[in-house]
């Protein structure tokens, strides 16, 4: 069997418009509550895409683990390197496809992370477009809010599940949260 181990490997190589970036995604909006998965949830939301605080540069994606040569990450790597218990316990993974990503007029940029970030794991990109700063602005140049310029860029990658082929994939689907216990 082939080792999946993280190994050194150039993490700032350019992005290949044939690899798949890997989003974790929580089950729940900002600011609401986890929600408990199940099949009737719409899956993946616009709110997938939505940068936190701190993504201040663009939204942070991985670069998936392809095999012999590649040692990126895969899917359940990405989830269990969370620092948040409900990412590592419940959430999905999306897989988007570069070069449809770029045909949205959207970028992926290598953007490393130190070897020693407790959420480490290799191949960390950004998509700059999707990013805090701009959602935060009133007015842009274009004369939109910022608020729905962002939005309607997270709109259009959720909409590339339903393109054919698809752009979008679900890798993993969000883990069922267990029912609370009745007291």
């Amino acid at each position: 069997m082939e080792d999946q181990s993280f190994q050194p490997l150039d993490d700032g190589a350019p992005i290949g418009d044939d690899e798949y970036l890997l989003r974790r995604v929580a089950t729940n909006d900002p600011g609401q509550k986890p929600v408990r998965w199940s099949e009737d949830l719409v899956f993946p939301r616009p709110h997938s895409f939505m940068p936190s605080k701190r993504d201040d540069k663009g939204v942070s994606v991985f670069r998936e683990y392809r095999g012999t040569g590649c040692r990126f990450c895969t899917a359940a790597q990405i989830r269990a390197a969370s620092d948040n218990p409900n990412i590592q316990n419940y959430a999905g993974i999306l897989a988007i496809l570069t070069a449809g990503l770029r045909g949205m007029n959207l970028s992926a940029n290598p953007d490393p992370l130190p070897h020693d970030d407790p959420e480490y794991v290799p191949g960390h990109a950004l998509i700059p477009e999707i990013n805090r700063t701009v959602y935060e602005t009133k007015r842009l140049d274009n004369g939109m809010e910022g608020k729905l310029f962002v939005m309607s860029l997270m709109d259009k990658l959720v909409r590339g599940i339903e393109v054919v082929p698809p752009i979008v994939l679900i890798r993993l689907k969000p883990q069922p949260r267990p029912a609370p216990e009745k007291t």
